[in-house]
């Protein structure tokens, strides 16, 4: 992650609606290590406890694990900051992410994710947006299907 990367004005910004309280989504999302969320993956390493922990998420068996860093976890403000550090399968690279997690009610939260990064070169950045919006909109239909389904 570089200092430029990490104060760029996010390039994907993705808002969800769900019918569960903002605690219950951030139970899930606060913690790194849960991934029941993420449609396909294979298995999960980790390393370390809390901000600065490391996961490895694995597709398949045999992939190349993406190494992804928890920057900050903000309990008060419900907000999770990481960076992908290695194999990142988007074509984007000083990629950080933000997660905040809002109540619109008793049993009804907003997810508001926003990223910053840089298009991998011989990748414009209309298309790297492009394949980041599919990318997050896989992620959140399974984060829906987990959290409203429990």
């Amino acid at each position: 992650m570089t200092d430029t990367a990490a104060s760029a004005e996010p390039k994907v910004t993705v808002t969800a609606e769900f019918e569960v309280s903002a605690g219950k989504v951030w139970d899930v999302l606060s913690d790194f290590s849960n991934l029941s969320w993420v449609p396909p993956v294979h298995h999960v390493e980790f390393e370390g406890e809390g901000p600065g922990m490391l996961r490895r998420m694995y597709v398949t068996a045999d992939s190349p694990g993406i190494v992804e860093q928890l920057e900050s976890l903000d309990e008060e403000n419900l907000t999770i900051v990481y960076s992908v550090r290695d194999n990142n399968p988007l074509p984007v690279e000083n990629y950080v992410a933000t997660m905040v997690i809002t109540s619109t009610g008793p049993d009804s939260s907003r997810l508001d994710w926003a990223c910053s990064f840089d298009p991998r070169e011989g990748v414009s950045e209309e298309q790297a947006v492009n394949v980041v919006n599919g990318f997050y909109g896989a992620l959140v239909s399974g984060m829906k299907g987990v959290l409203e389904s429990s």
